[in-house]
């Protein structure tokens, strides 16, 4: 502190003498006294001992013996900021700008003030402080911030481009900033080509890329999408997300033989991504490629043993195999992982209703799913079942009819319904019940079955 007190008092041009304002003159600096040096010097020792305290009550005397001395202001507020007493901080460097008028004090009270989220008095500050100086790059900075900060997104995105104006200005962190600002006010076409700006500056950067197949995914240009974020890829084929997105966007272009095919890819290049061998094995199950499904969620497990989805989801494919016990324990796994998990509850006590075991802790499951997600036509379906396993069937109408209601052309509900219905004897609303499980997607060969019989 000592060496900027004496460079910044010694006459280094900072302070400028303006007419006579309203309530206050400024003035240009006197050259420090040596009363006042002493009071420095003695605020230096105490603040390098970490004795801010009594630091700050010598820093304070010498500003009382000359209020003009720049560095002074800077090392109260300083202190008082290392003593938690922003207040006065804030204060004191508003007591110097208005008697000084030194940039280095507005900035410092700016900064203050953006640190205390004190956006709208950072803005004045800042704004006070372009007129010193205009074309000061941090001053444009921390304005643009604080204009952010504000919700004066406009004004934000016009300082950015005088930013980009200034020569010494190293571009790519202000067109980030920019690309950031344009997308928050939905002006998503000026941010890709603020993107391609950024590409020309840093064309070896492989998150560029990605970030424009983002923008082109929310203007709903998923062809785009798909061709800027395989160049990301491509760039760096060792970035599991960069697969995650591409697969993901050919599964929703409906691409599955591709999406299958970029999957083995990605896992060729990230063989040790726990997320990546789960998303391919979502892949696999969409055509039906069990096996693989399998492998990749066993090596899914393996790299993250405390992911309890994957363990949900195996137990699923061995649910629908009909391998019935290995289910069982990936589940009982998969809830000591997540225990107020709902989809591993309901899916559990599904599994217990359909093998007709242990019905009492199949419901007591199902309860808990749906104090979860009350509402969740699937949860309620799997009560109904329950109930209509243990033969107590006007219970079992009652939260199939609420599935059904919920979710009227899921086939599975509709079946169940029609199979409590027939247990009831009211075959004619069985039938009915099986149909609209037929119109729905369900098994024709055995809903036919039923209703032949």
């Amino acid at each position: 502190m000592l060496a900027l007190l004496i460079a910044g008092c010694a006459g280094t041009g900072e302070m400028r003498k303006t007419a006579s304002t309203e309530d206050t003159q400024v003035v240009t600096p006197n050259p420090p006294s040596d009363e006042v040096m002493d009071y420095a010097i003695s605020g230096s020792v105490f603040e390098s001992a970490g004795e801010y305290r009594l630091a700050l009550h010598e820093y304070k005397r010498g500003l009382m013996r000359d209020s003009t001395q720049v560095e002074l202001y800077h090392a109260v507020a300083e202190m008082a900021t290392q003593l938690g007493r922003i207040d006065e901080a804030r204060t004191t460097l508003e007591k110097g700008a208005r008697i000084t008028n030194a940039p280095t004090i507005l900035t410092h009270l700016g900064e203050l003030q953006l640190d205390e989220q004190l956006f709208e008095d950072a803005v004045v500050t800042f704004e006070e402080l372009m007129q010193i100086q205009p074309d000061e790059a941090t001053t444009l900075q921390h304005l643009a911030v604080a204009y952010e900060r504000t919700g004066k997104t406009e004004k934000a995105a016009e300082t950015y481009d005088r930013l980009l104006e200034l020569p010494e200005v190293d571009p790519v962190p202000i067109l980030m900033r920019k690309v950031s600002l344009l997308s928050s006010l939905d002006r998503l076409d000026e941010a890709v080509e603020v993107y391609q700006q950024l590409q020309t500056h840093r064309p070896e950067e492989d998150r560029i890329p990605f970030f424009i197949g983002g923008l082109y995914l929310d203007m709903g240009d998923t062809t785009r999408a798909v061709e800027s974020i395989a160049a990301a890829a491509t760039m760096r084929p060792v970035e599991p997300r960069y697969w995650d997105m591409w697969i993901r966007l050919e599964v929703i272009r409906g691409n599955e033989d591709r999406a299958i095919t970029l999957a083995d890819s990605g896992l060729s290049y990230n063989p040790v991504s726990a997320p990546l061998h789960a998303l391919a094995a979502s892949v696999y199950m969409l055509k039906d490629q069990e096996v693989k499904a399998e492998s990749a969620l066993k090596r899914a497990i393996q790299l993250d043993p405390e992911d309890s989805q994957n363990f949900l989801n195996l137990g699923f494919l061995y649910h629908e195999q009909g391998r019935f016990s290995e289910a069982e324990d990936l589940y009982e796994d998969a809830l000591k992982l997540s225990p107020g998990d709902a989809q591993i509850l309901n899916n559990f006590a599904y599994l217990l209703a359909e093998q007709g075991t242990d019905l009492d802790r199949a419901l007591e499951l199902s309860e808990d799913a749906l104090s979860l997600e009350p509402e969740n036509a699937s949860f309620l379906d799997t009560k109904g079942w329950i109930y209509y396993q243990k033969g107590q069937y006007d219970e079992a109408i009652t939260y199939l009819e609420r599935a059904a209601g919920i979710n009227p052309e899921h086939y599975e509900i509709l079946e169940h319904l029609g199979d409590v219905y027939a247990a009831m004897g009211n075959a004619e609303k069985a039938r009915e019940m099986w149909q609209r499980a037929i119109d729905a997607g369900g098994d024709e060969v055995a809903l036919t079955r039923k209703l032949e019989e």
